[in-house]
């Protein structure tokens, strides 16, 4: 695009873990009894949220819990 200032564009990314995503089922030998263990209640999720310039990774915020309205407009202010 020409006419485009590249040292101005700004991209941002967003990524989420969660702690609920445990495994339902499993394998194990015919006979024997599958035992496993997962969080107990205590799910989370943690959101990594930052942007990417010319120069490399800016501004990275880690988050407990997922990026809404008000959290997003706090990232870009």
């Amino acid at each position: 695009m020409p006419g485009l200032d590249l040292e101005k564009l700004v991209f941002y990314d967003e990524s989420a873990a969660s702690t609920v995503m445990a495994r339902l089922c499993g394998r194990c030998p015919q006979g024997v009894r599958l035992v496993d263990c997962a969080p107990a209640g205590h799910y989370r999720t943690l959101t990594l949220m930052s942007a990417m310039r010319l120069e490399g990774v800016v501004a990275p915020m880690l988050l407990d819990g997922p990026v809404n309205a008000q959290t997003f407009a706090a990232y870009v202010e």
